[in-house]
């Protein structure tokens, strides 16, 4: 079984502690993240963006703006607001976010794009579900798109 596979099935508190063991051999702690991006205010798509945030400089963030009743949401609203005042954090919903503070693939070979809904959705259709509203990225590398 490849890594990836293995990781996503496997329970969200292993997941964080995989994250914590890998990711800072990716990138040093306290080093630079251009974007960050989640998709919707479940606890299985944001459940580490706290340890992220709180360990990385993360230039801007973007949610797709709907509010959401969880602990986790709650501790990582709070976080990102602090950010904000004190570490120059840039926020975002999707809705809010020009075409400049989407890129962040500064490579001639790879394109990034935010897939979100486009004027004229209804709040409410969101509300009720957030995944009905969640922001996706497509990369375009080459000849290879992935989503």
């Amino acid at each position: 079984m490849r890594h990836a596979d293995r990781f996503w099935r496997q329970p969200l508190s292993w997941q964080f502690e995989e994250l914590q063991s890998v990711y800072p051999r990716q990138a040093s702690i306290g080093s630079r993240i251009d974007l960050a991006v989640a998709s919707h205010p479940h606890a299985d798509h944001l459940g580490s963006m706290l340890w992220v945030l709180r360990n990385y400089r993360v230039g801007t963030y973007i949610d797709n703006g709907v509010q959401y009743d969880s602990a986790t949401y709650r501790r990582l609203r709070a976080e990102l607001q602090n950010q904000i005042r004190h570490r120059e954090l840039r926020y975002f919903s999707h809705d809010q976010a020009a075409l400049e503070d989407q890129d962040f693939c500064r490579a001639r070979n790879l394109n990034s794009r935010m897939l979100v809904p486009s004027e004229g959705y209804q709040r409410q259709f969101c509300d009720s579900n957030p995944n009905n509203c969640s922001v996706i990225v497509r990369m375009d590398y080459e000849a290879v798109s992935f989503l």
